[in-house]
């Protein structure tokens, strides 16, 4: 996924609660550090904004 798209997705995830758990699903498909970032994002759907933001810049920082 590229910033941009991201960004829009953590939109995304945030707006519809439900879709974030799929959206969620997609973010740790690559990093290990997300699944769990994944896990809080689930349980907390208001602090899964800034869980979100998180987990899309930690991906960053390690690539």
């Amino acid at each position: 996924m590229t910033p941009k798209v991201s960004f829009q997705v953590a939109l995304v995830a945030f707006a519809t609660p439900k879709v974030s758990f799929q959206v969620a699903l997609v973010t740790f498909a690559t990093p290990k550090v997300s699944f769990q970032v994944a896990l809080v994002a689930f349980a907390t759907p208001k602090a899964s904004f800034q869980v979100t933001l998180v987990a899309f810049a930690t991906p960053l920082v390690q690539q």
